[in-house]
Order: structure tokens, then sequence, then C-alpha cells
């Protein structure tokens, strides 16, 4: 099949609270979703992205790090090291 359309977003944030620009997006990537569209969201919060994506790409450097499904790459050694140090 293929991906057939490619939805790519950017969200000006500095005019609402965090919780509102999260929920917000998780309406977006729903209705996106349900239309078949696949989604593109460049983010740094772990926890908002575990709870969205299906698949992650993890970039350092603009260089691939890792990628695979959310759950099993959020749960990587390597994924925890290089986002929060440990």
């Amino acid at each position: 099949d293929g991906i057939r359309d490619i939805g790519v977003t950017g969200v000006q944030t500095c005019a609402l609270p965090i919780s509102a620009l999260r929920e917000r997006l998780r309406l977006l990537i729903r209705e996106l979703s349900a239309s078949g569209v696949t989604i593109a969201l460049i983010e740094h919060d772990l926890a908002f992205v575990r709870d969205l994506a299906d698949a992650v790409v993890l970039l350092q450097e603009g260089r691939i790090v890792t990628q695979g499904p959310a759950a099993v790459v959020l749960k990587q050694p390597a994924t925890l090291e290089l986002c929060l140090g440990l």
C-alpha cells in the first residue's frame, strides 16, 4: 500500500497552556489518523509521544539513533540514556 497522505505540523505554543495544547494535538491527531493520514510530529516530551505515537524515530544531531514501535523504542535502555542521561 504505502503512505497515501502525510500531515506535518508545527504548533504555536506561546498562547496556550501546555495542557490545552496537548489536548488539541490529541484531537487533531485522532481525527487525521481516522482519515488515513500519517502524521509526522516533532516532539521532545517522551510521555506525550508514548501516549500518541504508534512508531517513533529518535534523532541525535540530525542522525537516526533508533526507530521502531513506540512501546519498544521508548523502553530501550539506549533511549533512556540518550534522552534522560541515565
